[in-house]
Order: structure tokens, then C-alpha cells, then sequence
């Protein structure tokens, strides 16, 4: 080609390469369901098979349409000047308090370590004092009660902020920033993405970025999930991941062609079956998870059983009858933790978040939901 952009003659020819074929393992409907579930408000839902690191749903919340990026259409700016910001990826990108859901990373360390085993009490008495502070448990604080004396297990199914106040004194912002290391906080989940790092703070960061000493009410905040730290929600995907897959952690995948890339934790199976144990009675009755988990599924083997010989005219009639029959259905095995995070935002309202995966006995999915300024997890 000259200058004129006329040819003037062919000095070689490539033949195209066939490029390879990318299947992303995302499943299109639990994506659709995760997507509606949000109903735009802020935040972000991970849905993670546990064996492989497989990403099932990877929704963060509100989105935007990206045909609108093409042929300059005069909508764009819209998009740039929602305050919602749709385009900042909320997984990968935004980073917030854990709450709650930090604390079984903490109660794994304090076991490994023997800081505490799983018979030592703490005493709830509604609060703890950190000089002229006072931190308060959630029970107290909303309801003036107390818990009495308190295990870790106990601690895990009512997330028991005294009990963590004081785990987090004895066990010291160090440790706790280490286990955090060890679980995958405070640094890149590398996953292909523009990702942020988060803060995993500790004394000497605190010195080092703050100029300011570290205090013992920044302890306590800590211990529950609260203060300086902040993590992506990928990265807390990530980070309980092991609880449901036996101390093993996969790095998150988008595509279903990549192997899965695991290690596994320095975790005694008595510390990952009392957590495990402790997560589960969260989804129970007494939990606090237990209002958002007690509806049933139906049993399919039961009602292919009862609709066998049934004619076509009358299984409308029959599929109704079991719907209502308790017999026909069956309790969700799942364990959970849910954390509530302060947001900082005008408000006043605080983030919202749970973990999740299921079944219990053999865990098939995990899934991860931040909702931002959404009340209580």
C-alpha cells in the first residue's frame, strides 16, 4: 500500500489461526437469578463451587448496558455521572468492612494457635470496656440482653461479639493479621481483573500510614470484622471458601477451562469441623442466620413416588396437594455466617453481608452476597 493508499502488490499471505475456545463457567440462570435478586440496589453476589475455585455467578450491582459504548451513544455520560456508580465492578473493586463474616478466620487461627480451645468461655455481660469505651455486643445493644457464658461455638451460631472482643485481646492484632494473610486477606486474588488489595491493618501500619499508636478499642474492632480492615468480596469468597470444602482453597475461575489451582491450609480437621459445626447452628433454629433459612425444598424422590400411575388430567391437582403436605419436602442442610458492617454513608444504615454454601454434608456451591447500606446480615 503507498501513500495514496493504493495497493501496489502482495508480499505474503498469512492464513487465519483459529483463536480457542473460551467457556466461561458461569451458569446463565443462577447469574439471571442473582442478578434480579439485588434488584439494583448496590452490592455484589459470588456464587463459587467449592471443589474447583468455578465461578457460578459473579453479579455486581447496579450494571449498565455495554451497547451503550457504541457509536458514541449520548447516553454514556448518564453512565458516568450516576452517583450508583455501574461502573465500578463491586467484587473485585469495592472494599469494605468484613463484619461477622471474619470472625470464623479469626476462631480458626485463635484454635490453631491454642490461643483458646473449643470449651474456653468468655462471659457475656453485654459489652466490654476499652478505657472510658464501650463496645457492646449486638444482643444488648438492640435487645439489652445477655448471652451469660459463651463458647466458641455458641459464639459462631450467635455471633457473639463479647466473645470475639476478648478472643481478639488475647490473641492480639498480629496474630489476627496473620490468619487474615493465611486466608488470602490483604492482598490480589488475581484473577484476570482490575482488583483492589483492600487494608489489613495492624500496629505497625497503623504507625507506619496513620502516624497514630494502635489502641485497644482498634483491637476489638478487629476481632469482629470492623475498624481499619477492609477486603473486596472476592476476596471473602475466597477467604471462607475453606470451611466448605475441608481446608482446602481454590482460586476463583471465570473460565471452566482453566484447572483448578488449590492449596491447602494449615488447618487441624477438629478446627475446620468445629467451625463447620458452629456455621451450621447459624442456619438453625437460635442462629442468626436461622431467619433467612427456615423454609423447605421439596423432596423430588418422594413426590416421583407418589405421582407414579397418576393420571395426566389429575397431577395438577395431586403436585398442589403435596405442595402443601410437609411430608412431601425437606428441610436446606446449610451452614452460614452472617456479618452486619458499618457503612460510614449518610444514612447511618450499614452493610449487609452473608456466606453461605450447601449442601452441608458434601458442599456443591457457596455463595457470597454484599449488599451495600442493606440493614442487617
Amino acid at each position: 500500500m503507498n501513500a495514496s493508499g493504493k495497493s501496489e502488490g502482495v508480499i505474503a499471505v498469512i492464513s487465519p489461526i483459529d483463536g480457542t475456545a473460551v467457556r466461561l463457567a458461569l451458569d446463565i440462570e443462577l447469574q439471571r437469578t442473582a442478578y434480579r435478586a439485588l434488584k439494583s440496589r448496590r452490592g455484589a453476589v459470588i456464587a463459587m463451587k467449592p471443589s474447583t475455585g468455578e465461578l457460578l455467578a459473579f453479579v455486581s450491582s447496579p450494571s449498565f448496558d455495554s451497547t451503550l459504548f457504541e457509536k458514541g451513544n449520548p447516553k454514556i455520560d448518564e453512565i458516568f455521572n450516576n452517583k450508583e456508580k455501574p461502573l465500578l465492578n463491586r467484587i473485585t473493586e469495592g472494599v469494605y468492612p468484613p463484619g461477622s463474616i471474619f470472625k470464623p478466620i479469626i476462631a480458626a487461627g485463635a484454635l490453631e494457635d491454642n490461643t483458646v480451645s473449643d470449651s474456653t468461655i468468655f462471659q457475656d455481660n453485654g459489652f466490654v470496656m476499652a478505657g472510658t469505651l464501650r463496645f457492646g455486643n449486638w444482643y444488648f445493644l438492640q435487645y439489652g440482653k445477655t448471652e451469660g457464658p459463651v463458647n466458641m461455638l455458641k459464639a459462631i451460631q450467635r455471633s457473639n461479639d463479647t466473645y470475639f472482643y476478648q478472643l481478639g485481646e488475647k490473641m492480639g492484632p498480629e496474630k489476627m493479621q496473620t490468619w487474615a494473610e493465611k486466608f488470602g486477606l490483604g492482598t490480589l486474588v488475581d484473577i484476570g481483573l482490575e482488583e483492589a488489595e483492600g487494608t489489613l491493618p495492624s500496629p505497625f501500619w497503623k504507625s507506619e500510614v496513620l502516624k497514630e499508636n494502635w489502641y485497644l478499642g482498634d483491637t476489638y474492632n478487629y476481632s469482629i470484622g470492623q475498624g481499619y480492615l477492609l477486603t473486596t468480596p472476592l476476596q471473602m469468597a475466597y477467604a471462607l471458601e475453606p470451611f466448605a470444602n475441608n481446608g482446602t482453597q481454590c482460586k476463583p475461575q471465570l473460565l471452566k477451562s482453566t484447572p483448578p489451582e488449590c492449596i491447602k491450609l494449615p488447618l487441624q480437621q477438629k478446627t475446620l469441623d468445629l467451625i463447620k459445626e458452629g456455621m451450621k447452628k447459624a442456619c438453625s433454629p437460635g442462629g442468626t442466620g436461622w431467619p433467612l433459612f427456615n423454609f423447605r425444598i421439596k423432596n423430588l424422590e418422594a413426590r416421583r413416588k407418589k405421582l407414579e400411575g397418576v393420571s395426566e388430567d389429575k397431577k395438577a391437582s395431586v403436585e398442589a396437594a403435596l405442595n402443601r403436605d410437609p411430608a412431601y419436602s425437606i428441610p436446606i442442610q446449610t451452614a452460614c455466617k452472617t456479618g452486619t458492617a458499618e457503612s460510614h454513608a449518610k444514612s447511618g444504615i450499614p452493610h449487609a453481608w452473608i456466606n453461605v454454601f450447601a449442601p452441608l454434608d458434601n458442599p456443591e456451591i457457596s455463595i457470597t452476597v454484599l449488599v451495600e447500606e442493606g440493614g442487617q446480615g
